[in-house]
């Protein structure tokens, strides 16, 4: 379950690799595109405005985009829930491949909440 501030979801940093445990998605050697995966990497939803996304404002999956200017798709973010504010939850699958956490969208960025 994911946890987040009342207030305001949490930014958190991306996962780092864990001494002796699995390795975060940017060593893996595959032909995905690495750039967009590496840590710290943003991303942006192809809907909303300002302010966040609550629950039940997109009843299905939506587009991730590398840049709020770039309206090609590199991935696709869907539904996973709802926050305890009333902020809807995504997941996201970037070139292929599920990105760790839940995530929340502010002003059209995905931010990762804990």
């Amino acid at each position: 379950m994911c946890r987040v501030d009342r207030q305001a979801p949490r930014l958190v940093e991306a996962d780092r690799p864990r001494e002796g445990g699995p390795r975060p998605v940017d060593h893996l050697r595959s032909p995905i595109p690495q750039g967009p995966m590496k840590r710290g990497a943003m991303y942006f939803a192809n809907v909303g405005g300002e302010g966040p996304v609550h629950d039940g404002e997109y009843p299905s999956s939506i587009d991730v985009l590398e840049s709020p200017d770039n309206p090609i798709p590199i991935g696709t973010a869907h539904p996973a829930g709802r926050t305890v504010a009333g902020l809807a939850l995504w997941k996201l699958v970037v070139f292929g491949v599920e990105v760790a956490g839940r995530w929340v969208i502010v002003d059209r960025r995905f931010i990762k909440v804990r």
